[in-house]
């Protein structure tokens, strides 16, 4: 992301927007950007609650302040590396005993998307983790409201590592650059995970 150092917040808008292209029906046809955050689950619901954005609405960000895992897990990614973005459902006809369902086809996109870039195997570790040569490449942090019998909205939290080179605290970590030794534009794996998400999602 050196290239990036000299230009303004506006441009690099400006060059993510034009480059992110889903071609997909709704899922990320409504994109938000934004250099930092505390988290882009946290930014969706706020989100939420002051308007309503469309199905598959999205937010991406460079940075997450305080990027968060499952059971108050702390996620921690360098600054413009990674994959860091949340999107928005509303799952009206699944129940709350097929959550499990759409969890799974969440899980099931991410790692099609891993696929897409990486000639390993990539394996599931369920609930939330997407491993490659036993280590951890992505996680996935699923928020939900209920009403009635009903999952009313969903905000999903997907963080995928792309371009670090190191994780000094976490050694079970890795990324598509460790794993593949090349640099993998962002906006084509965001591109690529929308387009499984909506793929997966439509299968439901």
């Amino acid at each position: 992301m050196d290239e990036l150092k000299n230009v303004t917040l506006a441009q690099i808008t400006e060059i993510f927007l034009n480059n992110f292209q889903p071609n997909t029906l709704f899922m990320g046809q409504e994109a938000y950007f934004l250099d930092q955050t505390t988290s882009t689950n946290d930014w969706m619901w706020q989100f939420v609650k002051a308007r309503t954005p469309a199905e598959g609405a999205m937010v991406f960000t460079y940075f997450q302040a305080q990027g968060k895992g499952r059971m108050a897990k702390v996620w921690n990614s360098n600054k413009g590396e990674n994959i860091l973005c949340s999107f928005f459902l509303k799952p009206a006809f699944i129940s709350l005993q097929q959550q499990a369902s759409l969890n799974f086809s969440i899980a099931l996109a991410v790692a099609d998307t891993f696929s897409a870039f990486l000639t390993d195997s990539i394996l599931l570790k369920w609930p939330n983790d997407i491993i490659c040569d036993n280590k951890k490449l992505a996680g996935i942090l699923i928020e939900n409201t209920i009403k009635g019998d009903k999952i009313e909205n969903v905000v999903i939290g997907i963080g995928m590592n792309i371009n670090q080179k190191e994780f000094d605290h976490e050694p079970l970590a890795a990324s598509i650059f460790m794993l593949k030794g090349q640099f993998t534009p962002l906006e084509d794996v965001l591109a690529k995970l929308a387009q499984n998400l909506e793929k997966q999602y439509l299968r439901l």
